[in-house]
C-alpha cells in the first residue's frame, strides 16, 4: 500500500543540505519550468523538493504537483522557484522576527489510517452536534441578562465562519486519532502532524482553496488576492499566523499547561493577586490614543466565540458554579475563581463564563494543531468602516453617489440604526448602530470613531462627485473608500505607532511614514501581513491598560458635562441622542488623559465588565490570560527569547524588564519562570526607550506592523502598483492628521495638531 510519509531528513549529505529547507508559512508557487528541468543547486530555474516537504495553500501545491522532477538528492519531487525556498516568515528587512520553525520530528500516515481518521473526524462533529442539541434541550445557554452574552454578542461568528469551522473541526478531529492510535508525545503531534499532507484522500475536502486571481486598482473587501500568488494571505476568515510553535498541553488543542503537567493558576487568581489597585493617568497622551487604538484593532483583528450552528450561545456555568461533567459543552473552557475571592465570592460566584475561540482551517492542507480565526481582513484598509465581505458592504452602502448609509440626529449625520442589537428601554427610538464592525456599540466613545470615519467617507465621496460628476455610484465609492484606507494608513504608521514602539525605533526598523517625497519599493509577495496569534490575543491587547473608569463628556469651555462609568456605556450607546452629545465625547477624548501603560487596569475591567444594571461584571484581564492559554500562545519566557532577550532560568532573570513586587507575585503563582502568561507578562514590563510599551510587546508589535506594510500591495506610499496613487495624490495624502479628519467632520471649535497628544501635558 502506498503510504502518506511525512519526515525530515535527520541527516543529509552534504551536496543536499539547504534544499529542503522548511518553511513556516504557507504559500508556494508552481515552477514556470517545463518537466525535467529543474536543477538542484544553481537557481537558474528552480529548486526540486520531495512532495512531503511542500507546505502551501491548497491549489499552490496541487498545482506543484503536475510539474514533477528528480535529482540524485529527491526522487519523485516538484520543481519550485527559488522564491518559494523563502518563508513568508523570514526577515528580509528590519523589525521582523525569525518565527520558530517545527524541529526535525518524523510521522508517517498511510491511505488507511487517513481514511480511518477521517471517518473519526466526521463522527467527532457528529458528537458535537448531538451535544448542542442536549444543550439547548436542557437550556444550558446564556441568558441575555448575563454579562457573558454581552460579551459573546461582542465576539459572534459569522455563519460563514461557523462553515468553515466545521471542515477544520473534522481535519483537527482527524489528527487527534492518528496521535492518539500512535501515542505521539505533544511534541510529535505538532512539530509531525504539520507535515502530513491532506491531499490524495478525503481529508482534502477540510481544505481551504486559494482563490484565482487578477489584478485590480481596488481593494478585495474580504482582503483576498491583495498577494496575487498567495490570494488567501491577510483575508478574512483564516487562520491567524505564530511567532511561535503552538502551545497546547497534547500539541493539538488542549489548553496550556505548566511545564510540569499540572493546572496553571486560576486565571482570576492571577489578575487578582498580580494587578495593583492603582490606576495612573499619563499625561503625556489623550484618551484619544486608546480610542485610535480600539478602532485599529478592530480593523485587523477580530476572533470570534464558538456557538451552535444555529447561533445559540452555549454556556458553562449554572448558578455560579462550572457546569456539571457529562452536560458541560465540549468547547467550554471557563474560568475557575476562588471561594476567597473578595469581589465574586458575596455574590456565589466560582465560574466565570468562557468559550473556546473559532479556529479555521490550517493555512495549508495539512494535518496539525488548532488554528484560531481572524473573521476579518488583517490590512489596515478601514474594514470596520466598510465589512469584510460584499455582504457586510451591500448593508452598509446608499448605492447613490457613492455613499455609506447615514441617518440624521439633531441635523447631524449619524450611523445607520440597529435596533436588532439593542435598544433602550424607556426610549424604543433609541437604538444602536450599526457600522463595518459588530462591535460598534462596545462602549460609546467607539460610536464616535466609527461615525467620524462614515462621514469622512462620505465627505470624500461628495468631493469626488463634484470634480468628476460622471463617475457612477461605484467608481466614487470604491474612490472615497480608497482614500479612506490610505488615510487610516497614515495616521497609524505617523501617529499612533510612534507613540506605542516609539519613533526612534520606528526610524531604526524604517517604518515611520510618511516619506518626504516619492513612492517607497517594499512590497513582498513572500511576507504575508495576516495578524499573529500572539499580537491579536496579547500584545495588542496592551490598549486595555490604557482604558479609563469613565466616559467623560466635556462643554466648549473646558468643563467637565458629563461623567459616565464604563459598564453604563457598554451596548447602551444612547448618551448620543442627546443634543449636542457627540462634540462633547470627542471634547473628552481630546482634552481627558489616558491611562499608563502598566500592569493597572481599571476597575471597570475587573469585576464590572459588561455589568449594565446588575450586581457584577466579567474580569477583562482574567478573559485574557485564558484566552491565550486556550489558542496555545506559547508562554512569555518563550516570545521573550524569541525577541532577543535573555530567556530567564530563574526569577531574577526577569529583573531587567520587570519590577521585584510584580515578580515576587509571579513567584507566588507560577511554578516555573516557563509558566508565566505572555499577556501578563507582557504588560508587566517597564516601557523601554520612548515606546509606551515593553521590550517584548514592541517586538511583536513591529513585526506585526511591519508585516502589514512590507505584504500589502495597496500600501499607500507604495510604488508601481496598480492601485499606486500619483504622486500628486500621495503629497496631499501625507498632509493628513487625525485631527484634521476631526475638523472636516465635526464643528467642535478648536483640536490639537496631534490628536493623540495631550494638549495640556501638565495637568
Amino acid at each position: 500500500m502506498r503510504s502518506i510519509a511525512v519526515s525530515v531528513l535527520a541527516v543529509l549529505v552534504v551536496s543536499c543540505a539547504g534544499q529542503l529547507r522548511k518553511r513556516n508559512i504557507g504559500g508556494f508557487q508552481p515552477a514556470p519550468v517545463a518537466l525535467g528541468k529543474c536543477t538542484t543547486f544553481n537557481g537558474v530555474l528552480g529548486v526540486c523538493k520531495r512532495i512531503q516537504d511542500l507546505e502551501g495553500n491548497y491549489a499552490d501545491v496541487a498545482q506543484a504537483l503536475k510539474s514533477p522532477c528528480n535529482t540524485p538528492c529527491v526522487t519523485r519531487g516538484v520543481c519550485c522557484p527559488l522564491g518559494s525556498a523563502q518563508s513568508a516568515a523570514t526577515p528580509k528587512g528590519p523589525g521582523l522576527i525569525v518565527y520558530v520553525e517545527p524541529p526535525p520530528v518524523t510521522v508517517t500516515v498511510d491511505q488507511q489510517e487517513m481514511e480511518k481518521a477521517a471517518r473519526f473526524g466526521a463522527s467527532s462533529q457528529q458528537r458535537r452536534r448531538q451535544q448542542d442539541i442536549e444543550l439547548i434541550r436542557n437550556d444550558i445557554v446564556v441568558s441575555p441578562t448575563e454579562p457573558a452574552f454581552s460579551h459573546r454578542k461582542l465576539q459572534q461568528p459569522t455563519r460563514t465562519a461557523l462553515k468553515k469551522m466545521g471542515s477544520a473541526e473534522i481535519a483537527l478531529s482527524a489528527s487527534k486519532m492518528i496521535a492518539m492510535d500512535q501515542h505521539l508525545s505533544p511534541l510529535q503531534s505538532v512539530a509531525g502532524l504539520v507535515r502530513v499532507s491532506l491531499l490524495n484522500s478525503s481529508l482534502e475536502e477540510t481544505c481551504q482553496r486559494a482563490p484565482r486571481c487578477r489584478d485590480s486598482r481596488y481593494r478585495t473587501l474580504d482582503g483576498r488576492c491583495n498577494n496575487l500568488r498567495h490570494g488567501l494571505w491577510g483575508s478574512a476568515e483564516t487562520a491567524l499566523q505564530r511567532i511561535g510553535m503552538a502551545a497546547y498541553a497534547d500539541g493539538l488543542f488542549e489548553p496550556r499547561r505548566a511545564q510540569d503537567g499540572s493546572e496553571l493558576p486560576s486565571a482570576r487568581v492571577v489578575s487578582m493577586i498580580v494587578i495593583p489597585t492603582h490606576h495612573a493617568e499619563n499625561a503625556q497622551h489623550s484618551m484619544l490614543l486608546m480610542q485610535f487604538g480600539q478602532f485599529l484593532d478592530h480593523d485587523v483583528t477580530h476572533t470570534p466565540m464558538i456557538e451552535t450552528d444555529d447561533g445559540v450561545k452555549i454556556s458553562c456555568c449554572r448558578y455560579g458554579v462550572k457546569v456539571r461533567e457529562g452536560e458541560i459543552h465540549s468547547e467550554c473552557y471557563p474560568i475557575e475563581m476562588p471561594p476567597n475571592d473578595p469581589f465574586y465570592a458575596p455574590f456565589g460566584e466560582r465560574c466565570m463564563e468562557l468559550v473556546r475561540s473559532v479556529y479555521a482551517p490550517r493555512p495549508s492542507c495539512y494535518m496539525g494543531p488548532r488554528e484560531q480565526m481572524n473573521q476579518i481582513t488583517a490590512y489596515v484598509d478601514a474594514s470596520n468602516v466598510y465589512g469584510s465581505s460584499e455582504h457586510e458592504a451591500e448593508e452598509l452602502r446608499e448605492h447613490s453617489g457613492g455613499l455609506l448609509k447615514s441617518r440624521p440626529v439633531h441635523g447631524h449625520p449619524y450611523l445607520p440604526a440597529d435596533s436588532f442589537t439593542c435598544k433602550d428601554v424607556k426610549m424604543p427610538e433609541w437604538t444602536c448602530f450599526k457600522a463595518g464592525d459588530e462591535r460598534v456599540n462596545e462602549q460609546v466613545d467607539l460610536v464616535v470613531m466609527h461615525t467620524l470615519w462614515m462621514r469622512e467617507h462620505n465627505r470624500l465621496a461628495r468631493a469626488l462627485h463634484a470634480v468628476n460628476p460622471r463617475w457612477d455610484d461605484e467608481r466614487l465609492f470604491q474612490e472615497a473608500r480608497r482614500i479612506v484606507a490610505a488615510e487610516m494608513q497614515h495616521i497609524t504608521y505617523n501617529e499612533f505607532l510612534p507613540i506605542v514602539i516609539g519613533r526612534r525605533h520606528m526610524q531604526k526598523t524604517k517604518l515611520l511614514s510618511p516619506l518626504k517625497s516619492g513612492f517607497t519599493n517594499n512590497y513582498d509577495p513572500e511576507i504575508s501581513a495576516g495578524i499573529t496569534n500572539e499580537f491579536s490575543t496579547a500584545a495588542f491587547r496592551m490598549g486595555h491598560t490604557l482604558i479609563p473608569d469613565n466616559i467623560i463628556s466635556m462643554t466648549q469651555f473646558g468643563s467637565k458635562e458629563k461623567v459616565t462609568p464604563l459598564h453604563r456605556t457598554q451596548f447602551t450607546p444612547f448618551d448620543l441622542y442627546r443634543r449636542d452629545a457627540f462634540s462633547g465625547l470627542l471634547r473628552g477624548l481630546l482634552e481627558m488623559p489616558s491611562m499608563k501603560f502598566d500592569n493597572a487596569f481599571s476597575k471597570e475591567l475587573l469585576g464590572h465588565l459588561f455589568q449594565f444594571e446588575g450586581l457584577f461584571g466579567m474580569d477583562l484581564i482574567a478573559l485574557n490570560i485564558q484566552r491565550g492559554r486556550d489558542h496555545g500562545i506559547p508562554p512569555y519566557n518563550k516570545l521573550r527569547e524569541i525577541c532577543g532577550l535573555k530567556k530567564a532560568t530563574t526569577w531574577s532573570d526577569f529583573a531587567s524588564e520587570i519590577d521585584s513586587q510584580t515578580l515576587s507575585k509571579f513567584a507566588l503563582l507560577y511554578k516555573s519562570v516557563d509558566d508565566v502568561d505572555l499577556f501578563i507578562g507582557g504588560v508587566s514590563e517597564r516601557p523601554v526607550d520612548d515606546a509606551l510599551v515593553g521590550p517584548t510587546f514592541r517586538c511583536i508589535i513591529t513585526d506585526q506592523f511591519a508585516r502589514q506594510k512590507a505584504g500589502d500591495r495597496y500600501f499607500y506610499e507604495e510604488g508601481g502598483q496598480t492601485g499606486s496613487f500619483t504622486l500628486d495624490q500621495l503629497a496631499e495624502l501625507r498632509k493628513t492628521r487625525l485631527s484634521r479628519i476631526i475638523c472636516d467632520n465635526e464643528e467642535i471649535g478648536w483640536v490639537q495638531p496631534n490628536a493623540m497628544l495631550n494638549p495640556d501635558p501638565v495637568k
